[in-house]
């Protein structure tokens, strides 16, 4: 546990990460709640499952395909009678509308930093 938390961030670190992800797996449960007929734990397992397949080793680009077969995969433990069409295609949006979310924020941030550069002080 030392190990973990010698990068200086201490608890406040922790807590704001696991608070994004949280808000992630949330989000994208909520996303599979809306486009398909999955219940809340359905969803839930769903999302934490497209999470752990974006954490494989060795996969395309972006994630694209292993994080929905595994959304689907998580979901039907839970829900096996729901149409694994409708969860890919709901998978498919909702990982497609967090990568075009993170790039567009990414750009407007970086385009921010351009018009305000940080003050070269702040760094030393």
């Amino acid at each position: 546990a030392a190990a973990l938390s010698s990068g200086g961030g201490g608890r406040g670190a922790w807590l704001c990460g696991s608070g994004t992800w949280i808000t992630k797996i949330g989000a994208h449960a909520a996303m599979l709640a809306w486009l398909t007929p999955l219940a809340a734990g359905p969803s839930v397992a769903g999302a934490l499952a497209g999470e752990w397949g974006a954490a494989l080793p060795v996969q395309p680009a972006a994630g694209f395909g292993t994080y929905e077969a595994a959304v689907w995969l998580g979901s039907s433990a839970m829900a096996p009678e729901t149409s694994a069409a409708a969860v890919f295609s709901a998978a498919l949006t909702s990982h497609l509308l967090a990568a075009v979310y993170s790039i567009l924020l990414g750009a407007l941030f970086w385009l921010g930093s351009l018009r305000h550069p940080p003050d070269a002080r702040a760094t030393t």
